[in-house]
């Protein structure tokens, strides 16, 4: 048996940097110069000459190895969700810190977000074990892992190509599910990367197996992905939605992963299975309010 407690603890410390450090970003970019204006070479200059961007790139740098130790003990549609969680740090932290008002519809969403991620949370199950990393292997192997890992990306796509159109008002509801798809590809592939770790597995046999080598690329993709996306939805409107929509839509993708590629609500009770959908409703009807929230800047 996994260390349970354990990854629960790793799991929301994890989510808890993620938030502020996302906050702290956001507090920088708005001050920075529009990133569209600028070359490659000046924007990297523009970030890292800021101590409070640099500061909150280190803190959702450092919750990735956080996050790292929790995969392998906790189930993906539980570790995602935990994610979640911590959105009501991100709205305090917000609220405070970057001095940003919240709407009661606003609040209302949110609300929403976290009793439907709490709810996945309480019915999540337990492992029995690590998956090792040719277990791992057999199941991105399958279809619908490819299947699902392709939606992810035209996710990606669809969403960044939203925000380039001339009549898009939704710049950062149309980043901040861009970065979330990116994040949720980052956790799956993460999880899969952590099976080259498993006690009794030779670290060389992992680096010499050419589909771990994959499985680095994409969440390479998914985590840089992520955090470049992230700052354009910051510089197009507020941290509390961009940050909340990125969570959120990467919660329920690593979620739907864990239950997809792993399988991880087979064999449950329908009474659970139930409680299950009906937190999914919450957090998607939470995601709705805030996609459709007023007053949004135009991109």
């Amino acid at each position: 048996m996994v260390n349970f407690p354990l990854g629960l603890f790793f799991g929301i410390l994890a989510g808890a940097m993620f938030s502020i450090g996302t906050a702290l970003q956001k507090k920088a970019a708005a001050v920075l110069p529009k990133i569209e204006s600028q070359g490659g070479k000046q924007n990297i200059k523009n970030f890292l000459s800021n101590k409070t961007w640099l500061m909150g790139i280190i803190l959702t740098t450092a919750q990735w190895y956080v996050a790292l130790l929790a995969m392998p003990l906790l189930p993906l549609s539980l570790f995602s969700s935990l994610m979640g969680v911590n959105l009501a740090i991100l709205v305090v932290f917000s609220h405070y810190y970057l001095k940003e008002p919240v709407k009661r519809s606003e609040l209302m969403g949110i609300t929403a977000i976290i009793a439907g991620v709490v709810v996945l949370g309480l019915t999540a199950q337990k492992l029995a074990g690590k998956i090792t990393l040719m277990e791992m292997i057999a199941d991105f192997s399958k279809t619908r892992a490819v299947f699902y890992t392709v939606l992810l990306i035209l996710g990606v796509a669809a969403s960044v190509l939203y925000s380039r159109t001339k009549t898009c008002a939704h710049g950062d509801v149309a980043f901040g599910l861009a970065a979330g798809f990116l994040l949720a590809l980052g956790q799956i592939y993460s999880k899969a990367f952590m099976s080259g770790f498993n006690e009794g597995q030779s670290l060389f046999v992992a680096a010499t197996t050419f589909t771990w080598w994959i499985f680095i690329i994409l969440l390479a993709i998914g985590n840089l992905g992520n955090m470049v996306t992230i700052q354009f939805g910051f510089q197009k409107g507020k941290a509390v939605v961009v940050a909340t929509l990125a969570q959120v839509t990467g919660s329920l993708g690593g979620m739907l992963g864990g239950v997809i590629i792993f399988k991880e609500w087979g064999g449950l009770a329908p009474e659970v299975v139930g409680l299950k959908i009906g937190a999914v409703a919450a957090i998607l009807a939470g995601v709705t309010i805030l996609s459709r929230r007023t007053g949004q800047p135009k991109a």
